[in-house]
């Protein structure tokens, strides 16, 4: 039987994609995290778009070796391969203690057409999708001056304030005590959020990759006042960061979309833009009510 394909059009940071995909598959069911940012078109077949993702047949990896192939994320983290072929590029990716990829992303050599094909384990699906196009997406707006850095932005009268470390979780966690212990302040994302200077102004947006159970998803803009790369430590200070020390945090952000050198090089020149455009902060602290009425103080003064 021929397979009907349906479409779908999102809006993010400004820019839309499309996927398109089997009407049956169950990954339609999968992705709800996506409905805020679904809009319309006044013609189905335009190609205003960033790029059009089908997901269509089983995995398949390129005989000849990668041209790229890295560990991103650390130890434990992604395994990230760039293959040539015919006609444009292949991705692939292997998850966190996993030893064989799980997708083969094909593209063009724009990135505007592409084709995920997805191993046979339905369970890594989403897994495959959500990363396709994140990865998509950060390769064609990384050459509009965008990021997308992993973050978690707490929000304060339309001002954002932006917690990335090593520690993601310990990040999370200080917005939450934002958000339980400093007067009118939200969350507004956490996870991959994009990012780009207008004017000499951050701007921050919420993705459908910066959200999760205790973050629903929404439709959010706000302009990042400060960026603020937090560890642990027995006393709650906080200091201005050197020049060196801003740039590797919003690289170490950005680093899962390190894929090449035409992709490193967009990262850095995007994160030079970035560190002139707001303060950095390194913040030494406990997960207390106390470190962040502490910040906020400090921010905010």
């Amino acid at each position: 039987m021929k397979k009907r394909f349906s479409d779908k059009l999102f809006e993010v940071a400004g820019f839309r994609f499309r996927l398109r995909m089997d009407t049956t598959n169950p990954l339609w069911n999968e992705i709800g995290r996506y409905d805020c940012f679904v809009t319309e078109s006044d013609d189905p077949a335009s190609e205003d778009v960033l790029f059009t993702l089908t997901v269509d047949g089983l995995m398949r990896i390129p005989s000849p070796e990668p041209v790229y192939s890295e560990l991103t994320e650390g130890p434990g983290g992604h395994t990230a391969a760039l293959y040539a072929e015919t006609g444009g590029w292949c991705f692939t990716i292997i998850p966190p203690r996993k030893s064989t990829p799980v997708f083969s992303l094909h593209t063009d050599f724009t990135y505007a057409k592409a084709r995920l094909r997805i191993c046979r384990y339905p369970s890594f699906g989403k897994y495959a999708l959500d990363n396709a196009l994140m990865l998509l997406f950060a390769l064609k707006t990384g050459r509009h001056g965008f990021l997308l850095i992993r973050s978690a932005v707490v929000e304060k009268f339309g001002s954002g304030y932006a917690f990335l470390g090593w520690d993601e979780e310990f990040a999370r966690e200080q917005c939450r005590l934002w958000q339980e212990h400093v007067p009118d302040a939200r969350f507004m994302a956490d996870g991959f959020v994009a990012v780009n200077v207008q004017d000499g102004v951050l701007h921050a947006y919420s993705t459908p990759w910066a959200c999760d159970a205790d973050v629903p998803c929404t439709v959010r803009e706000c302009v990042i006042k400060s960026i603020v790369w937090i560890y642990r430590d027995q006393s709650n200070t906080i200091k201005k960061a050197d020049a060196l020390s801003s740039l590797a945090s919003v690289y170490k952000g950005a680093e899962r979309f390190r894929l090449g050198a035409g992709m490193t090089d967009s990262i850095m020149k995007n994160s030079g833009q970035i560190m002139e455009s707001v303060p950095f902060y390194l913040l030494g602290c406990q997960p207390v009510a106390e470190s962040a009425i502490m910040c906020n103080e400090f921010l905010t003064s």
